[in-house]
């Protein structure tokens, strides 16, 4: 097993906002591909990206039908890296922001917020009760991360933008909060998503960004696990779908000038081992507490890429046992933004709230969390393992593919 750092600034997640601005014509201070991955010396009328939540890179490598397959052959699959952690709160926030993770600030799905001494379920805004957090503590999505959407940045520039997202998603705080900027336009499932995007696509009048959404690969790989057949099924039927709606279903008028791009946001491994990190006392003794008392309990991505709030003073005591205990990285967070795991550049105001005082990143299949037994999923993802970094970018201009 390789561990895999985020390639930012030349093939990482994080270069692909900036690549498709360059596409599209439009100058901008982002990062973006190398040379080496995509010529971004040539600009498009449209640039479609569709974001397969939970694809290795592997699965497409091994995918030679529908839409994946052709655009293999007339285009070109790159495997470029997720960004730290490898999480989709940490990653769509990235692609629709064009922050890396050190600069948004949303690092997890289960994240502690300092402004109210809780945790909550960051992507559908709840408290672990199920409630709206604005509700409960007055705290308004538009904290959960700090920038604006690219939408808004394209927009500025003439360029007409649309975002093809799940109907039940449609209206949730998050979804509202990063494609504001572009016109939404729901979808049913993965099949009428890409028929969405393919009548968006269908209508030219002008520069246009069309992004499309789909969690079925991501979904399945956590209930299935990320190496079978039921997730072999879903990358094949999402590919013949995009076949059917974005070759098969326009007319040759209809797909010139336009470059297609599908990629993703992380991928999964298999849990292995599953390991309590509040077994032993010292961890509790460490950890902060709250103004009542209560432990700060671990928070980030359920296993994968954990982060603690330490009592101060306390920082390099728990560091050091947690090395000698964990078969896992054990990094003080200024550690980890020294690395440049979470990105260079600007610091979100609230990241180190966010971030605590240690990041551990789970090596090999193991899984470190508090109540581990709770997590029943079978794939996971947030950490470094090459399986959940490889992420393909496989891109094709529509015109290359017509008969």
């Amino acid at each position: 097993m390789e561990e895999l750092r985020p390639e930012y600034g030349e093939g990482s997640l994080a270069d692909v906002p900036g690549t498709v601005m360059e596409l599209l014509g439009v100058e901008n201070d982002l990062s973006s591909l190398s040379e080496d991955i995509i010529d971004t010396d040539r600009s498009f009328e449209t640039v479609v990206v569709i974001l397969v939540d939970g694809l290795r890179y592997d699965r497409v490598e091994k995918t030679d039908t529908g839409f994946f397959g052709e655009a293999k052959e007339k285009g070109s699959l790159e495997k470029i890296t997720s960004v730290f952690p490898s999480a989709t709160p940490a990653t769509l926030t990235t692609l629709n922001t064009g922050r890396r993770p050190l600069g948004h600030g949303l690092l997890g799905w289960e994240m502690y917020y300092r402004e109210f001494e809780d945790h909550i379920f960051t992507l559908p805004f709840r408290t672990r009760e199920g409630d709206s957090p604005e509700d409960v503590y007055g705290f308004r999505p538009e904290n959960l991360f700090e920038g604006s959407s690219i939408y808004e940045k394209l927009s500025k520039s003439g360029i007409d933008c649309f975002s093809v997202v799940d109907r039940e998603l449609e209206d949730s705080e998050y979804t509202d909060l990063t494609s504001s900027g572009a016109e939404k336009v729901p979808y049913y499932d993965t099949a009428d998503m890409a028929l969405k995007v393919g009548e968006v696509l269908s209508e030219k009048d002008g520069g246009k960004y069309i992004y499309g959404y789909t969690p079925d690969v991501d979904s399945v790989s956590h209930l299935e696990g990320p190496g079978t057949e039921a997730v072999k099924n879903q990358v094949e039927k999402i590919s013949n779908t995009l076949e059917r709606n974005l070759v098969e279903g326009l007319e040759p008028e209809e797909m010139e000038d336009s470059l297609v791009i599908v990629t993703s946001d992380h991928g999964q491994i298999e849990a292995g081992e599953k390991i309590d990190l509040l077994q032993w006392d010292k961890v509790p003794e460490c950890i902060e507490k709250d103004e009542n008392g209560d432990l700060i309990e671990p928070s980030g991505n359920a296993g994968r890429s954990v982060f603690l709030h330490v009592e101060d003073g306390k920082t390099d005591e728990l560091k050091s046992f947690l090395d000698q205990k964990l078969d896992a990285q054990v990094l003080k967070t200024q550690e980890a933004i020294d690395e440049g795991l979470f990105g260079t550049g600007l610091e979100a105001e609230k990241f180190r709230d966010r971030a605590g005082d240690l990041t551990i990143i789970s090596r090999g299949r193991k899984i470190h969390w508090f109540r581990p037994e709770t997590l029943e999923d079978v794939g996971f993802h947030g950490g470094l393992h090459e399986k959940e970094m490889n992420i393909p970018l496989l891109y094709c201009e529509l015109s290359d593919l017509q008969d």
